[in-house]
């Protein structure tokens, strides 16, 4: 007897466990930190068997979840042919940072701090993209991993760079700068311009969609009416137009090649509670050909905007513990970093029933963090996600910093 827990304890001492039990107990990885999880036991099934995979985050602002995502894609890239890797980032914008991992074109840190969304302006993400472009180099275009945006970049940050172009004749990226100055002529209009930018988007569908020009026309459109819709309609908005957009993308890749997509768990698990969501119109098209790997974090730092005096800064905040959510149960069995194929555990009550987990998106306030659920979200794992990975511990990533100049 002695001697049998003599040996259990030296099993759970080790940096990477799996503990398999009997049918409705819970089976989980955990590894002291997101380098020496073993990815490529414990997500074969899903990297093999899906045509896209989503790759969550429980907030913008934790390094972890860029470490981990980035060694599940270098996984997918290696193992499993995945050539197509599509950002919450803006669609045009994000054709630059292709061109930088493709051919080499351009400075990385600045086009990325000037192009796409702070929470992927950092030096670990920058990392993952000087990795995928020396993947590429020497090897031909159809080898080579291929970098999309889907989002509908803000029309603030269109009508950034168009006044950048009228300013210096020079744009960091792409643009139709025609239609970009009609788009800002209808945008002062407010009580036509929903109407005439739905107009504008039929008109454009009419065409056939498959040329980048063609793509790009409809995004502009769709960021402006996103950018002057009020509310819940604007959310609404913007995640049909990421759909749109995904899907842009996924059907027109070659087959046999698989995509990734990187974004909040908020967009792409397969069940959300607030709207319906990329994941989810994604899970009803593609089937069991769209996986998503979910995150949840137990405590730590973050990084997040807040509004202070009408401006929008930016802060590290300390994590409010929340006692129930599914991190905190799991708390006793995370070495640093824990994970759960949800597809072997569908009888163990965490995974079957609603539970909280723990849920920050790009802003983040005290005031709303005292409230009892306001940031977490009540979902089931089994709905939401085909594996969940838990952060014991976050920190705030490295904000990338040019020179004057640059």
């Amino acid at each position: 007897m002695n001697k049998t827990i003599l040996i259990l304890g030296l099993l759970l001492c080790t940096s990477y466990n799996t503990i398999a039990q009997s049918a409705g107990e819970l089976q989980y990885s955990s590894s002291e930190n997101a380098q020496s999880f073993n990815y490529k036991e414990e997500l074969h099934d899903i990297a093999s068997g899906t045509r896209v995979l989503g790759l969550g985050e429980c907030t913008h602002g934790t390094v972890e979840c860029t470490d981990v995502r980035s060694e599940i894609v270098k996984l997918l890239v290696q193992k499993y042919n995945y050539r197509h890797f599509i950002l919450e980032g803006g669609y045009i914008p994000c054709k630059a940072i292709n061109e930088y991992i493709s051919k080499g074109k351009g400075d990385l840190r600045a086009l990325v701090l000037h192009n796409i969304a702070w929470p992927f302006a950092i030096e670990e993400f920058a990392n993952l993209l000087e990795w995928l472009k020396s993947y590429n180099m020497g090897k031909p275009e159809t080898e080579q991993v291929q970098f999309y945006g889907m989002d509908v970049t803000a029309h603030r940050i269109l009508r950034t760079r168009y006044n950048e172009h009228r300013l210096y004749n020079k744009l960091s990226f792409d643009m139709d700068t025609t239609l970009l100055a009609k788009l800002e002529t209808i945008k002062r209009d407010e009580k036509t311009r929903l109407k005439i930018y739905d107009e504008m988007l039929e008109q454009n569908s009419t065409e056939v969609i498959t040329t980048y020009d063609s793509i790009q026309r409809n995004n502009m459109i769709q960021s402006y009416k996103c950018g002057v819709t009020a509310g819940g309609e604007a959310r609404k908005c913007r995640e049909e137009a990421m759909y749109q957009f995904a899907r842009y993308i996924i059907d027109r890749i070659p087959a046999g090649e698989k995509a990734v997509i990187w974004a909040h768990n908020d967009h792409l698990s397969k069940k959300y509670s607030g709207r319906p969501s990329v994941g989810e119109m994604l899970h009803k098209h593609y089937g069991d050909g769209y996986r998503v790997i979910g995150f949840g974090f137990e405590g730590g730092n973050f990084l997040a905007n807040t509004n202070e005096n009408g401006k929008t800064v930016m802060h590290t905040y300390t994590a409010v513990h929340y006692p129930g959510t599914i991190e905190d149960q799991l708390k006793d069995k995370n070495n640093g970093l824990l994970g759960i194929n949800i597809g072997k555990n569908r009888e163990h009550e965490l995974v079957d029933k609603k539970q909280m987990i723990n849920n920050f998106g790009a802003e983040y306030n005290m005031v709303s963090a005292g409230k009892k659920n306001f940031y977490k979200e009540h979902l089931r794992l089994s709905a939401s996600f085909d594996y969940f990975f838990v952060i014991k511990e976050m920190h705030p990533p490295t904000r990338i910093k040019l020179t004057k100049g640059e």
